[in-house]
């Protein structure tokens, strides 16, 4: 008879338990089966969803989406792994409905379905204030940063050196013309970045 299983989440060396961020809620789904929801969990890249607690006749985990098999685990530690960036031939992000289901040596099975967000994309630059052209001198560029996994940092280069960070740059360019690059990142590791050769007019 299966008993309880308790799901945590992976990603790297950053461990995303389902406590994390919203507070874990036990769902209990047949057979006696408790399953420790993971919802709000973001993953990225590869990563690997593992199941703690399974009883010592559990013969299996499978990793299902769309009625398809992304990952099976036969032993301990019972690591299904999921590279996010190539799913059935392409990267995936957004919200995601996955089946989880464990089986026992009596051919049992315990199935329990739960949402994960996949972010693979960069964060999305507004470069409404960053112009392709600047008067003399000093000048102020500014760009609007959003991405559904929140930002981390923004970092602008001048000519390949770090100048400043945040969405506004207050620069000092000279007579140019210079290279400036503006980096986002979010808090899963996706970067974007955009570059413009500014010419002062």
């Amino acid at each position: 008879m299966l008993r309880t299983a308790i799901f945590a989440v992976l990603s790297g060396s950053l461990t995303l338990s389902a406590a994390s961020p919203a507070p874990a809620a036990e769902v209990t789904v047949g057979a006696g089966a408790a399953f420790t929801s993971a919802t709000g969990t973001v993953l990225h890249g590869t990563a690997t969803i593992t199941a703690d607690g399974l009883p010592d006749d559990a013969t299996g985990v499978v990793l299902i989406w769309g009625g398809r098999e992304i990952s099976r685990a036969t032993a301990k530690p019972w690591a299904l792994t999921w590279d996010t960036r190539k799913t059935f031939g392409y990267a995936v992000s957004g919200d995601y409905r996955l089946k989880l289901v464990v089986t026992d040596r009596a051919g049992h099975t315990t199935a329990h379905h739960e949402w994960f967000r996949v972010d693979n994309a960069g964060p999305e630059i507004d470069a409404t204030g960053f112009p392709a052209r600047i008067g003399h001198g000093q000048a102020e560029l500014a760009v609007r940063v959003r991405d559904a996994s929140r930002t981390a940092r923004i970092e602008w280069r001048v000519d390949g050196e770090l100048r400043g960070t945040g969405e506004r740059y207050h620069a000092d360019l000279g007579p140019g013309p210079v290279r400036v690059t503006v980096e986002a990142w979010d808090r899963v590791g996706n970067v974007t970045s955009l570059t413009r050769d500014l010419r002062p007019d």
